[in-house]
């Protein structure tokens, strides 16, 4: 939606598309350049910037000594997907949910690019250059907040992001967002050992909030974690997990990429420990179990990462085609909860 901040040009563009999109012929012609000036009060060097985004775009065609005319061989919609600083780390653990949002729009006819954008006057000129229909920020750092916020205020094409939030705190996007309780993953781990009589647990993963939530879940059973217990993506499994099997641990939670679950995998066949493992990869886990038979396998923890990502496309396209914000969707805490699975399965 536009405001007194949106750049002149686009909203030139908004009143062309809505000219377009009210009924108008595919070939006929739009009003003239001089029409579209005196209609919006702005100068024909501003409207010919969005005349040449929407040629650009497929959806004008510039006939020399004519005119504009409506075309109706729009190329497929560009979607761009958006990542920040710090994020790659991220993505390493959690490639199912991009190839969900990638399967998703790939059905709904979209292509898609990988782009960075740093502050909110990268981002009307980035959905002009690279030609984009709207955008999706995938765990973005809380600073472009603001540059989605003010984009969106600026006229842009529509945005929709996914990202974790603590629900005990207010919401960082109050629109077009899929927001999840990333630290809720801490207390249903917990809750999910507690239930099964687990005192010594280890811990393998990201030592960031779900592991401050999972210590504080533990404390108020009486159970206070010990940090010898845990070690971090930095530090290697083959080399700190068996001395931490060493301390009479039962349970073990493991968060990684395949290479670090198959070291883990690897330590636990070799130690031949009755172990209650709670991982994150269910393919993955099916794979290892050809190699390492004798480890078993009591949970899988993952995020629900194909619906969160067809969730994202999903109201992207919704905003890309109503042209409005769209209400932020919380995915359900139960739905993070360790999945615990029958013996005679792994």
């Amino acid at each position: 939606m536009a405001n007194k901040s949106t750049p002149p040009y686009l909203l030139a563009r908004q009143h062309i598309v809505s000219y377009i999109e009210g009924g108008a012929a595919p070939g006929s012609a739009l009003p003239s350049e001089r029409t579209l000036c005196k209609e919006l009060g702005i100068s024909q060097p501003t409207v010919r910037k969005a005349l040449a985004q929407l040629v650009v775009e497929g959806r004008v065609r510039c006939v020399h000594g004519k005119g504009n005319f409506i075309t109706n061989d729009r190329a497929e919609r560009c979607v761009g997907i958006v990542v920040g600083d710090g994020v790659g780390s991220v993505f390493l653990n959690r490639l199912s949910i991009l190839s969900s949002v990638l399967d998703s729009l790939t059905r709904h006819g979209c292509s898609a690019r990988f782009l960075s954008c740093h502050n909110s006057s990268e981002l009307p000129d980035m959905f002009l250059h690279y030609k984009l229909d709207g955008a999706l920020f995938l765990y973005p750092p809380p600073r472009v907040e603001d540059v989605i916020a003010r984009s969106l205020a600026q006229g842009c094409p529509p945005v929709a992001t996914l990202a974790p939030w603590d629900a005990t705190s207010k919401p960082p996007f109050t629109s077009c967002a899929v927001l999840f309780d990333h630290a809720a993953l801490g207390r249903l781990r917990a809750e999910h050992f507690l239930a099964r009589g687990h005192r010594r647990i280890g811990y393998v993963g990201n030592l960031d909030e779900r592991y401050e939530v999972f210590k504080r879940e533990l404390a108020k059973a009486g159970v206070e974690h010990d940090p010898e217990l845990c070690v971090g993506m930095r530090e290697s499994v083959s080399a700190r997990l068996p001395g931490i099997l060493e301390f009479g641990v039962t349970a073990l939670s493991a968060d990684g990429g395949p290479e670090r679950l198959e070291e883990l995998f690897a330590v636990l066949a070799e130690r031949s420990r009755d172990i209650h493992l709670e991982v994150p990869n269910l393919a993955k886990v099916i794979t290892l179990r050809e190699r390492f038979p004798t480890v078993k396998v009591g949970a899988i923890g993952a995020l629900p990462s194909r619906r969160m990502g067809k969730e994202v496309v999903e109201m992207l396209l919704r905003g890309m085609e109503s042209g409005e914000p769209q209400e932020p969707v919380k995915v359900p805490p139960e739905l993070l909860a360790p999945e615990a699975l029958a013996d005679n399965l792994l």
